[in-house]
């Protein structure tokens, strides 16, 4: 996650010096005793290098494109694996039923139901990855363009763009934290849908991070159990998702919806 984090931010840094290297090849007059600035840069050429820049901000964010991303290469797709390879050592200790569906890890990755899963996956980081980019390309055109408008100088401009790059790298971190998290957690889960098409009964105990930023309606959710669908569900209401630190672990259950493991649950709690 931290190292998903510091990659983004790097490439949204890489973003912002495109659009500080338009400004630097403006040409503009002081007037008004230095207090204001008239700027000479003809509109078709201005034009121009923001197009430019637009398509070199693409090429950063969403370098090696959709069947490839950086982004998903090198952290999501890690991340999803490795919750769905725990999760299918931690299924097959419990079922004789599942182990036999998926003896080995290498049966896990080749299995139709987890590439279809990637391929999904993948289509939604580039989704997120060029929004990301749309919003880098949005703020820093507005700030140069205004700034012009208004006559401020390239070093007051070159300012805002330092500060917006600072809300633009903690944007970066919250996209990383989420998406990392959301990767790992939902592999976990898909192996217990899988679990259930073998008609195995489970559910998804929460697992709060119970740290000291952890919001009271997540760590009051620690320990109880859930569909996956019901999880799932909760993720995706009130922002719950964004920032979260919450897992989950599956349990398998009997036709009354009790735990087959009552002291795991009960050590959770």
């Amino acid at each position: 996650e931290n190292a998903a984090s510091s990659a983004l931010r790097a490439r949204v840094t890489r973003c912002v010096a495109v659009y500080r290297d338009v400004l630097s090849r403006l040409e503009f007059t002081p007037v008004n005793n230095a207090t204001t600035y008239e700027f000479r840069t003809l509109p078709a050429t201005l034009t121009a290098w923001l197009q430019t820049a637009e398509q070199q901000v693409d090429q950063i964010m969403l370098f090696g494109g959709i069947s490839n991303l950086w982004f998903m290469t090198q952290y999501v797709e890690p991340a999803y694996r490795s919750g769905a390879t725990r999760n299918r050592a931690w299924l097959a200790s419990q079922s004789e039923v599942y182990k036999a569906a998926r003896p080995d890890v290498r049966a896990l990755l080749l299995s139709e139901p987890y590439q279809r899963r990637l391929s999904l996956l993948a289509a939604r980081e580039f989704e997120e990855m060029k929004g990301l980019g749309a919003i880098v390309k949005k703020d820093m055109a507005q700030i140069l363009t205004a700034g012009m408008g208004t006559g401020l100088g390239p070093l007051e401009i070159s300012k805002q763009m330092t500060a917006q790059l600072g809300i633009e790298r903690r944007r970066a971190d919250r996209i990383a934290r989420t998406e990392i998290n959301n990767a790992h957690t939902n592999a976990r889960m898909d192996q217990a849908l899988d679990a259930n098409a073998l008609g195995l009964d489970t559910r998804e105990m929460h697992i709060s991070a119970l740290s000291p930023t952890t919001r009271p309606s997540h760590s009051a959710r620690h320990g109880t159990l859930h569909t996956v669908q019901a999880q799932r569900d909760w993720w995706a209401r009130d922002g719950n998702r964004i920032n979260c630190k919450c897992s989950t672990v599956t349990v398998l259950v009997d036709s009354a919806g009790r735990p087959l493991t009552p002291g795991l649950v009960a050590a959770a709690r």
